[in-house]
């Protein structure tokens, strides 16, 4: 099955207009997780203060947020990490990137962050968090600054495209993010 006919089905069942009321509450979060955000990366709010204004959105404003798994990761991020260590991955990763190519080299430094967490995790008994969460966590932030050409990493959406063969997810966490983008329609998908 191809994009084209996804699409078709989205329209058969009514998807594609309900996708739109939800977008429309979605855009009403979004000034406020993007202050949450530019306070943290210009320094004015710490990882801590960071997570818990984006805890604290997701649970306000329901619409557009992590809850579930993508809270949860974020906090296993913050309990286990080196701080100094997570807000200099964080501020390198969350701005949007302008190719492909710093996508991924975004993606795979911050692997590699979260590689080192989950080395103190196992040191110090607390919950690792999961590699596989990385292109989510990030490329929701990505989205939330540029959402025409950098959509969010939804696992379900991942499970569609390889279940209609349209992606190959044994791929590394960076090139199955550029993978999954290049099957995401955006408005203008650019680099």
């Amino acid at each position: 099955m191809a994009i084209a006919e996804l699409e078709q089905e989205w329209h058969v069942r009514e998807l594609l207009t309900e996708s739109e009321e939800w977008d429309s509450l979605r855009e009403e979060a979004v000034p406020l997780y993007r202050k949450a955000l530019d306070d943290f990366l210009s320094e004015t709010a710490d990882v801590a203060t960071f997570r818990t204004r984006i805890d604290s959105l997701s649970k306000s404003h329901g619409w557009w947020g992590f809850r579930g798994t993508g809270q949860m990761f974020f906090n296993q991020l913050a309990k286990a990490a080196d701080p100094a260590d997570l807000s200099t991955a964080l501020r390198a990763a969350l701005p949007a990137p302008t190719s492909s190519e710093e996508a991924e080299a975004k993606l795979e430094a911050f692997v590699a962050a979260v590689d080192r967490t989950r080395e103190r995790a196992a040191i110090s008994g607390a919950a690792k968090p999961g590699r596989g969460r990385v292109n989510f966590f990030v490329s929701f932030f990505w989205e939330l600054v540029d959402r025409d050409r950098w959509p969010i990493f939804f696992p379900n959406s991942r499970n569609v495209l390889e279940q209609h063969g349209l992606l190959d997810t044994s791929q590394p966490q960076p090139a199955l993010y550029t993978a999954y983008r290049s099957r995401i329609p955006v408005s203008h998908h650019g680099a």
